[in-house]
């Protein structure tokens, strides 16, 4: 079984956390909400990969990152067995500019509360979106 390393980036501003909605054309996952991020690299520092993911796919640039959250999960991806491990980051920023999305990657984007998070959303992620929010509320 393979493992895959991810990172997400919980983009908070104001008490509302960044989702994105993946494209319904997308292999895995096609039009759930998640946070920025994705694979890491080969070879590739998981603190530079949430960076370079968050800018890929929303433009955003963040200096003010910290681990929050690691967690993991069984997957199927093109009919294999593989196993996630994902490492999600806080990141705060007062200042957002405008965000552009990837087209490639997402359709759309919202700015949440917890009582607005989607229900299209894998139950890992929710959880851990709910940890950044309470994470942030704490200061």
């Amino acid at each position: 079984m393979k493992t895959v390393l991810l990172v997400g980036a919980a983009v908070i501003s104001e008490g509302k956390i960044l989702l994105l909605k993946r494209l319904e054309t997308k292999r895995f996952l096609p039009g759930y909400y998640d946070v920025p991020g994705g694979k890491v690299e080969e070879g590739e520092d998981p603190n530079l990969a949430v960076l370079r993911e968050l800018k890929e796919e929303t433009g955003l640039e963040a200096r003010a990152i910290s681990p929050y959250n690691v967690w993991s999960a069984p997957n199927v991806r093109n009919g294999e067995d593989e196993f996630i491990i994902e490492i999600d980051y806080l990141v705060k920023m007062d200042n957002i500019p405008k965000i552009v999305l990837s087209p490639n990657e997402h359709s759309e984007y919202l700015w949440v509360d917890r009582n607005g998070i989607p229900e299209k959303m894998t139950p890992e992620l929710k959880s851990s979106v709910i940890k950044a929010l309470d994470y942030y509320k704490k200061g």
